[in-house]
C-alpha cells in the first residue's frame, strides 16, 4: 500500500491553548481497552491489545498513558488518537485519547498509571490543566489497516470494508474512499478510529482512501493491492462496452436501456462515450469546424477538427468524428469498436483500418476523398 501527502491549510483543526479541568480514574486494568474503548483501537474483533491500532507508546508502553474523554473532546470520534499534555499536582504527562466517557462534569478519565503519574493518587477527582499536543509516532507515519471486507467472489466486486487509522499526530478529521467504477467518493461512516463503508453496491479497483488529518494534512492511501481486495477486479473503462441505440446506455450487466438501472456510474457505455455527443457546427464556404466536448470521469477534453465538405460520390454520408481513429456507426455514434468500424459505417477516420463507408472500398477515409 502506498500513500501520498498534501498539506491543506485547515488551521481550524489545530488547538494551541492551556485549559483547566478535572480528571478521574477510568480503570485499574492495563487492558481495559479490550473489549472497552469506543475508539476501537484495541477492540476484540481487531485483535484486542495486539491490534495494530493499539501499539502506540501510550497504549502498549509502560506506564500506560491513555484516557477516555468527555464529549467536548471526543467530538463524535474526531478526538480518537489525539494526545493531550496534562499537568497535575504530581507532574506533567502526555496521554492519548482512546475512548469516550459518560460523565460530562469531568474532561479526562484515565487509566490508573497515568492518573498516578499526574496526581500522585489512586482515586478521587483532581484539578488539572491541559492542552492538545502532537502525539509521538513511530517512523512508519500515519498508518491504515483494513480489518474486514466483504467481496462478492462471483462478481469480483466489493460491498463492505472496515479500515482503521492510527499512528497519527493529531487524529483523523475525515476519510473519503474513491474507487474505479464510481465518479463520486464512497461515503464512509466513522466509528471512533474505525471507518466503514457499507452497502456499496459492488465497487471495483483502483481503491484509494483520502484522509484529512486533524492538522489539515491530506494523505492518500492506495489500497488496491491490500490482501483483503485480492479478489476484487479492476473496473473496466467507462466506455469499454459496445454502443447502444440512441438515447440508451449499456449497464454493467451488458444490456442496453434508458432507465437509471442502465445509465449510472457503473455503465459500460453511455451516449457521452461518443466523442461528438455535444457538438456544435458552423459552416463557412466549404469548411466545417466541429467543436466537441467529451465528458469522462474527472476529465473534460475539448477537441476541434476541420475537414473538407466535398461530397465526392457520397460514400461517407455521416458527419465526421473528431478523432481520425474513430468511425461513425450506422446508429450515428463515434467509436473504435467493430460496431463502429465496419462496412455499414457512415464515416471513417483516416486511421480506422477496418472501416468502409457504406459498403465502399476500404481505401475511402474522408468524405469525398480517397487515399492514394
Amino acid at each position: 500500500m502506498t500513500s501520498s501527502r498534501v498539506l491543506v491549510p485547515l488551521t481550524m483543526f489545530l488547538t494551541a491553548f492551556a485549559e483547566s479541568g478535572v480528571m478521574s480514574v477510568w480503570h485499574v486494568s492495563p487492558t481495559i481497552l479490550s473489549p472497552g474503548g469506543s475508539c476501537a483501537l484495541a477492540s476484540a474483533a481487531n485483535g484486542g491489545m495486539d491490534s495494530p491500532g493499539a501499539q502506540s507508546k501510550y497504549i502498549n508502553g509502560t506506564p500506560k498513558m491513555y484516557c477516555a474523554v468527555s464529549d467536548s473532546l471526543y467530538q463524535g470520534g474526531k478526538g480518537c488518537g489525539k494526545c493531550y499534555q496534562l499537568t497535575g499536582q504530581a507532574g506533567t504527562r502526555t496521554v492519548q485519547v482512546v475512548s469516550r466517557m459518560e460523565n460530562s462534569e469531568r474532561l479526562f478519565d484515565c487509566q490508573l498509571d497515568s492518573f498516578q503519574a499526574i496526581t500522585g493518587q489512586v482515586t478521587s477527582v483532581f484539578p488539572i490543566t491541559w492542552e492538545e499536543v502532537d502525539c509521538e509516532t513511530n517512523s512508519g507515519g500515519a498508518t491504515m489497516h483494513v480489518f474486514g471486507a466483504e467481496v462478492d467472489t462471483a462478481a469480483e466486486d466489493l460491498w463492505f470494508v472496515s479500515v482503521l487509522f492510527f499512528n497519527v499526530e493529531r487524529g483523523v478529521h475525515d476519510v473519503k474512499m474513491t474507487v474505479g467504477n464510481r465518479a463520486a467518493p464512497v461515503d464512509m461512516k466513522r466509528h471512533g478510529s474505525r471507518w466503514d463503508a457499507e452497502n456499496m453496491g459492488g465497487v471495483m479497483k483502483p481503491i484509494h482512501f483520502v484522509v484529512t488529518m486533524g492538522d489539515g494534512e491530506q494523505v492518500t492511501y492506495d489500497a488496491s493491492n491490500d490482501p483483503e481486495f485480492a479478489k476484487v477486479k479492476v473496473a473496466p473503462s467507462p466506455c469499454s462496452g459496445e454502443p447502444c441505440a440512441q438515447g440508451m446506455c449499456r449497464s454493467k450487466w451488458n444490456s442496453c436501456g434508458s432507465s437509471a438501472d442502465f445509465c449510472n456510474d457503473d455503465s459500460l457505455w453511455t451516449p457521452e462515450c461518443s466523442d461528438d455527443s455535444a457538438t456544435t457546427t458552423t459552416t463557412t464556404g466549404t469548411t466545417i469546424t466541429v467543436t466537441t466536448t467529451t465528458a469522462m470521469p474527472a476529465t473534460v477534453t475539448t477537441t476541434t477538427t476541420t475537414h473538407s465538405d466535398s461530397d465526392g460520390d457520397g460514400g461517407c454520408i455521416g458527419d465526421p468524428c473528431s478523432t481520425q481513429s474513430h468511425c461513425r456507426s450506422k446508429w450515428g455514434w463515434c467509436g473504435t469498436t467493430t460496431n463502429h468500424c465496419n462496412s455499414e459505417s457512415l464515416w471513417c477516420g483516416s486511421e480506422a483500418a477496418t472501416c468502409e463507408c457504406n459498403g465502399n472500398k476500404r481505401a475511402r477515409r474522408l468524405r469525398g476523398q480517397e487515399s492514394q
